[in-house]
């Protein structure tokens, strides 16, 4: 997945600084439009995985515990890389963020010496950030909620990492389509965007960086959906730390004894020497 990741930030960083050479007329027109699709492609594609690694089992093999970082620089580098849903759900967040800081720094960079990223410096960054912040807001929304659910799901059945997609998908689903029916129910001839459509993620980024949309409703969402997001991340952490905090087992000492001997086993014998000439 960082591979991948990884690939997608070379193709930003490769057109951000094809269009830095071209002059400042031509980063203009193509900045925003490089950035939207990068941060598209890379949250859904985080979104994606996200899907996936929530379905992984909560409970992790001896086997695994024995393979754990042991050292605490080992634990803060490598414990986002064990199995499970606390651990997947923190490591798709904190890369989906990773991404817009990444963008963001590439888009400072692409501007100088033209003009730094400010917040209100200029409505294409203003629009720009805007996007971030809403992004990775729904982003951490909807795969956490996803995350209590196959929490609670797991107290009653198994698991699956199908069960986790389906789950997700119509959760993405039921926040399109469950305020468009309310709409078309209150209001049939209603076709602009309202508060109530706040759970539909595509349509609030969309609006909420709209230069043609005359209504600003950038800071009305930033303020109803950050709040959200921030509560949704807080009571799943109540769940993750037991997963974070698991530290390495000790091999048994049945399974060390067989390891000496079969590494006993393993090592060639030399032969001794018979004589003064051997």
């Amino acid at each position: 997945m960082l591979v991948q990741q990884l690939l997608f930030a070379g193709w930003l960083g490769y057109y951000l600084f094809r269009e830095r050479l071209a002059g400042l007329g031509r980063v203009q027109d193509s900045i925003t439009r490089y950035a939207l699709v990068y941060i598209a492609i890379s949250l859904t594609y985080w979104f994606v995985m996200g899907s996936f690694l929530l379905g992984e089992s909560r409970e992790l093999s001896a086997r695994v515990k024995r393979t754990l970082p042991k050292s605490f620089s080992g634990r803060v580098l490598f414990t986002w890389f064990n199995p499970g849903p606390g651990t997947g759900y923190l490591f798709a967040i904190s890369n989906a963020l990773a991404v817009i800081v990444l963008t963001a720094i590439a888009i400072g960079v692409a501007y100088y010496p033209f003009g730094a990223l400010m917040l209100g410096g200029s409505t294409a960054t203003a629009r720009l950030e805007t996007l971030f912040v809403l992004g990775w807001a729904y982003f951490v929304i909807y795969l956490g909620i996803a995350n209590l659910l196959l929490l609670l799901i797991r107290s009653l059945a198994t698991v699956t990492v199908s069960t986790s997609v389906l789950i997700n998908f119509l959760l993405v689903l039921a926040g399109w389509g469950i305020p468009k029916v309310l709409r078309e129910m209150m209001d049939s001839r209603g076709v602009d965007y309202t508060f109530l459509h706040v759970t539909d993620p595509v349509w609030s980024c969309y609006v909420a960086t709209d230069p043609s949309t005359s209504t600003n409703y950038a800071t009305a969402l930033i303020w109803r959906v950050l709040p959200m997001a921030a509560a949704v991340l807080l009571v799943n952490l109540v769940y993750i730390v037991p997963e974070i905090w698991q530290v390495r087992a000790r091999l048994p000492i049945r399974i060390e004894e067989e390891d000496r001997l079969l590494a006993t086993e393993s090592t060639p014998i030399t032969p001794l020497p018979t004589s003064p000439w051997d």
